[in-house]
C-alpha cells in the first residue's frame, strides 16, 4: 500500500477537497482509497475546507499548513504567533482559553476567560511575555493551577 502524503499543495479554490486530494496524490489515489477508511477521508474533508475557508485570514500562518487545518478544524480560533509561540482561542464547557504553546501533540498551558470576547481581545493585545491582560481566571497546564492574583 501506498501512504498518503499528510501536507497537501495549494489547491483552486473552486475545486472540491477531494479533487484537490485526488490530484496530489494522483494514480496512488485508487490503491489508496481502498486501504483508507472513510472516516480519515472525511476529516482530510473537513480539514481542507477549513483550511479554504480560512486561507484568506490575516493570521500569517499557512492556511495549507496540516497543523493549521487540524486546529481550525478541532474549533480552535484566532490561531496567531505571539513571541514565537503558536497561540488560539478555544471554547471549553464553561469558559474560553488563550491556548498557548500548540503543537501536533497539544499545548503547554491556558488561559480560562468568562467570556469569549475578552479572551480574543486579550490575545490580540498580548504581547506573550508574563501573562495575557486580565480578566483571566485561572492559568491550568501540566503541573499549573494558577488562580488569577488580582482575583485573590
Amino acid at each position: 500500500m501506498t501512504a498518503v502524503r499528510a501536507r497537501v499543495a495549494p489547491w483552486d479554490p473552486g475545486e472540491s477537497p477531494l479533487a484537490a486530494v485526488a490530484a496530489y496524490t494522483g494514480n496512488m489515489l485508487g490503491q489508496a482509497l481502498s486501504a483508507v477508511p472513510v472516516l480519515f477521508l472525511v476529516r482530510i474533508s473537513v480539514m481542507l475546507s477549513t483550511a479554504r475557508a480560512a486561507a484568506s485570514a490575516p493570521s500569517g500562518l499557512d492556511p495549507v499548513d496540516p497543523l493549521h487545518a487540524m486546529l481550525l478544524a478541532s474549533g480552535y480560533t484566532d490561531l496567531r504567533v505571539v513571541d514565537g509561540v503558536l497561540c488560539a482561542v478555544r471554547r471549553f464547557n464553561f469558559t474560553t482559553a488563550i491556548i498557548v504553546g500548540l503543537d501536533p501533540v497539544g499545548y503547554v498551558r491556558r488561559y480560562c476567560y468568562e467570556h469569549g470576547s475578552d479572551a480574543r481581545a486579550a490575545l490580540a493585545a498580548w504581547n506573550g511575555r508574563e501573562h495575557p491582560p486580565a480578566p483571566w481566571i485561572k492559568c491550568k497546564g501540566a503541573g499549573i493551577d494558577l488562580l488569577n492574583p488580582s482575583f485573590a
